[in-house]
């Protein structure tokens, strides 16, 4: 984590500082459990009537009784995205998302912010549901034929293997399994025990899954050495086949994703491709992303867009009713570490919310936010 000269950043006086143990007894109760958190040094207790409380760590805070020291450069770049501190730029001060760059591109996740904006204005304010709905954009009605269709793992198999003789070949060497969400294909030589980060989304329609799988088996097939880790899972009956990310290929390297891309293209034609937000190269019918290898206990999942769903859900909390939410959202993704036009891990890491990740700014959940003295 590098540093940066701050010399050109101060606080914006829209907060004070105050210790846990200085808390007043109406002023804990509002923000526990966080006052119980260890990780937890300070709180930042917002002046304008109904604006959110924030808890910080001993780096935010020794950021904010020094703002003229050098600093964490991520840590003072999410403060300023945050209204914390602000920066000197082009002869006067600016802080918020307006501070560090531009909003979102047009694409899906710009539409599953905006949908989730919708929500929150709808009084959908519990960061839990705001991210799960994030998740899930992009799910496809159930019309009546898939509400007919069988639901069990094996229907599933015999609908992507029916008529396919040579995939069913190539297959009968792969280790299988399933469950209540997913069906699953270990390739040779791949532990199902031990999580594989890379993952490559093919997103076409699920009429069009059985042609898509083939040319994913083939791939895997001819792409994959020896000794690679890598497995396919396709999700289990109507439900599965409607999520967005119905398939999904772990373990391939950029030269397989390509030739992947190739291949679902001549399988599928030309087949829309279905959108799914917060995964690399969007537009595509084989959209990517990698999950951490070592996932934090914090996590939902060891997930990548599980992640960033729930950033993205706390930032629109935070930004309330901000004319443009998606730029306060874009802002807050590259603060804590995700390049919201890649769709990908930064450099430095993401910052997970409720974690003691040193430099973490957490903030309270929102029944808690607007507590005046």
């Amino acid at each position: 984590m590098s540093d940066a000269a701050t010399a050109d950043v101060r606080t914006t006086g829209r907060y004070d500082v105050v210790r846990t143990p200085d808390l007043a007894p109406h002023e804990r109760a509002a923000v526990a459990p966080l006052a119980a958190d260890p990780a937890v040094a300070a709180f930042l207790r917002p002046r304008a009537p109904g604006a959110t409380w924030k808890a910080v760590d001993a780096t935010v805070l020794a950021v904010l009784e020094r703002p003229t020291a050098p600093a964490p450069a991520d840590v003072v770049d999410r403060l300023v995205v945050d209204g914390v501190l602000e920066r000197r730029r082009d002869g006067g001060w600016t802080s918020g998302p307006g501070a560090d760059g531009s909003p979102l591109p047009p694409g899906d996740a710009h539409e599953a912010v905006r949908h989730a904006a919708r929500l929150l204005a709808a009084g959908v304010d519990d960061v839990d549901v705001l991210a799960r709905r994030l998740y899930v954009h992009g799910t496809l009605p159930a019309t009546a034929r898939w509400r007919a269709a069988p639901a069990d793992a094996d229907a599933t198999t015999h609908r992507l293997l029916l008529g396919r003789p040579q995939v069913r070949a190539v297959l009968d060497g792969w280790r299988h399994g399933s469950d209540a969400h997913w069906v699953r294909w270990w390739h040779p030589g791949t532990d199902p025990r031990r999580p594989v980060q890379d993952k490559a989304y093919v997103c076409v329609p699920p009429e069009h899954l059985p042609d898509a799988f083939a040319a994913t088996v083939g791939v895997l097939a001819a792409h994959v050495p020896p000794g690679d880790a890598a497995a396919v899972k396709v999700g289990t009956g109507p439900r599965g086949a409607l999520r967005p990310d119905r398939l999904v290929v772990h373990g391939l390297r950029p030269a397989a994703v390509d030739a992947l891309t190739r291949a679902v293209d001549d399988a599928c034609g030309d087949v829309d491709p279905t959108p799914l937000p917060f995964t690399g190269r969007p537009g595509s019918r084989v959209r990517t992303g990698t999950d951490p290898a070592e996932p934090p206990l914090a996590w939902l999942s060891p997930s990548w867009r599980s992640h960033v769903c729930r950033l993205v859900a706390r930032a629109l909390l935070d930004a309330g009713d901000a004319d443009d939410p998606t730029a306060v959202v874009a802002a807050r993704l590259r603060a804590d570490g995700v390049d919201p036009v890649r769709w990908e891990p930064v450099a430095r890491g993401p910052v997970l919310p409720g974690t003691a990740r040193p430099g973490t700014a957490l903030t309270a959940p929102r029944a808690q936010a607007g507590v005046t003295p």
